[in-house]
C-alpha cells in the first residue's frame, strides 16, 4: 500500500484493494474502528442494529480471506458470537456470473451455525444501486436467510475522514486510519461535493485550447499554460464525480427521470491526447412518462463555467438505444451554438431551421437554462438539476 500511495506504483486490482483496506484494519480494535463505519455506511440502514450487537476488539482470529468453497470464493469471511458477515468486494470489474451473490449466500447460511447472517457488497455506489435492489434483497433473504446489505466505497471513505477526526484514536490508529484516507482517494472514490473553479477563471480561452500537442511532448511551454492543464485535468476529474452523482440519483429513484447515456458524451476518448482538453460534457435523460419526441440533457462547460439544463423537442419518435453513443455528441452539442439563441426571462430557447433537422434526427428546438458551476453542490443537484427538468417538462 505505501508503494502505491508515494506514486512507486499503479494497481486497479481488487484484491490488493481488499488486502490492503481489511488487512490493514484487522490490526486495530473492530469495537473502535471497524463496527463504528460499518454501522455508519451500512445499507439498508437497520441492519446497523445487528452491527452493534457485536463486541470484540481483536478480530485477528475471526477473519478470514478468499477462503475456498465449491459454491465459491468470498473476499471475507467475519465469524463473530453473534453474527457471521460474508463481504464481496467490487472495484472495477463486475459479478462473476448473475448468481454470484446467491452463491456466496448460500456460502454464509452453511456456516452461520445459528448466527445471524449478512452477506455485505462493497462496491463503488453506481454498482451498488444497480445490484442490490430492494427485489433482490428481498429474494436472498427469502431463499437463505441472509440480509444481503451494501456499503459504497464513497461512503465508506466519507465515514474514514469523519473518524479520522477522533480525539479517542490513538497515534497508531490514526496513522492507519488516515493512510486508508489516501488510499481510497488515490482510487477516486472521493464524491462530488461542489465546483472549485477560482483557478479556472484565470486561465485564458486561448491559453485553453492553444496548449498543444508539440509544447506537451518537447515541454515547450511555459509554466501559465502548464498550470493551466493540470488545473483543466483537476475540474475533468471533478466533472465525471459531478455526472456520476446525478446518474446515482436516478438511480436512488428520488427523481422521475431515468438515464439514457451509460457514460458521459464528449468528442474525444481517453486515448487521444487531446481528449483531455475538451471543455463540454453532456449527459442524457427521458422522464418515466416516455414521451418518445422528447430529451433531457445536461450539457457541462468547463470554460464557460456553468451548465446547462435542456429540454430537446423532436418531431418524430426519438429510438433511445440505438441512437445515443458518444460518436453521436454533435447532435446534441452542435445545435447550442450553430443557430439563434433567444434569451427568454430565465430560459433560452433554439429553433432549428427545417432544412437542417434531418442532420439533427429531426430535432426541432432546445429548451435551455444555464446555471453558474459555482452555484452547484452536492447537496442542491436534485433542486438545481431534476426540478429544472420538470419546469422544462411543462414548456
Amino acid at each position: 500500500m505505501l508503494a502505491e500511495l508515494h506514486g512507486k506504483l499503479e494497481n486497479h486490482m481488487e484484491d490488493e484493494l481488499t488486502g490492503n483496506v481489511f488487512g490493514t484494519l484487522r490490526y486495530t480494535a473492530f469495537n473502535k474502528i471497524l463496527k463504528p463505519l460499518l454501522k455508519v455506511c451500512i445499507r439498508p440502514k437497520e441492519i446497523a442494529a445487528v452491527i452493534d450487537k457485536i463486541n470484540c476488539e481483536f478480530f485477528g482470529d475471526k477473519i478470514k480471506f478468499w477462503s475456498y468453497d465449491k459454491m465459491g470464493e468470498l473476499d471475507l469471511l467475519m465469524t463473530f458470537d453473534e453474527v457471521i458477515i460474508g463481504v464481496e468486494v467490487k472495484f472495477l470489474s463486475e459479478l462473476s456470473g448473475d448468481d454470484q451473490l446467491e452463491r456466496e449466500a448460500e456460502i454464509v447460511e452453511r456456516k452461520a451455525y445459528g448466527r445471524e447472517k449478512i452477506l455485505l457488497f462493497l462496491a463503488p455506489e453506481s454498482t451498488c444501486l444497480e445490484i442490490a435492489t430492494a427485489d433482490y434483497r428481498k429474494k436472498i433473504l427469502d431463499e437463505y436467510g441472509v440480509q444481503l446489505c451494501y456499503i459504497a466505497w464513497e461512503d465508506f471513505l466519507d465515514a474514514l475522514k469523519i473518524l479520522g477526526n477522533d480525539a479517542a484514536l490513538n497515534p497508531y490508529e490514526k496513522i492507519i486510519v488516515d493512510d486508508l484516507i489516501k488510499l481510497l482517494t488515490l482510487k477516486e472514490f472521493a464524491r462530488f461535493r461542489t465546483f472549485n473553479l477560482g483557478d479556472v477563471a484565470e486561465i485564458s480561452v486561448d491559453e485553453y485550447f492553444n496548449f498543444g500537442k508539440e509544447n506537451f511532448m518537447t515541454a515547450k511551454t511555459d509554466e501559465n499554460i502548464v498550470n493551466a492543464a493540470a488545473v483543466i485535468r483537476k475540474t475533468h476529474e471533478n466533472v465525471q464525480k459531478f455526472l456520476e452523482h446525478c446518474k446515482n440519483l436516478t438511480k436512488k429513484e428520488i427523481t422521475t427521470y431515468e438515464l439514457l447515456t451509460k457514460d458521459f458524451l464528449r468528442f474525444n476518448s481517453d486515448r487521444n491526447f487531446y481528449g483531455f482538453m475538451y471543455g463540454s460534457f453532456t449527459l442524457l435523460f427521458k422522464r418515466n412518462d416516455d414521451i418518445k419526441n422528447i430529451v433531457y440533457g445536461i450539457e457541462v462547460s468547463v470554460v464557460e463555467s456553468h451548465v446547462k439544463v435542456m429540454k430537446y423537442f423532436y418531431n418524430d419518435a426519438f429510438d433511445f438505444q440505438a441512437r445515443i453513443s458518444p460518436s453521436d455528441i454533435g447532435n446534441y452539442n452542435d445545435p447550442l451554438w450553430k443557430f439563434e439563441n433567444v434569451t427568454e426571462g430565465d430560459y433560452t430557447k433554439i429553433e432549428l431551421p427545417l432544412d437542417v433537422q434531418d442532420k439533427y434526427q429531426k430535432l426541432s428546438k432546445i429548451i435551455y437554462k444555464a446555471i453558474p458551476l459555482s452555484e452547484i453542490t452536492a447537496d442542491n443537484v436534485k433542486e438545481k438539476i431534476f426540478d429544472t427538468f420538470d419546469k422544462l417538462s411543462v414548456l
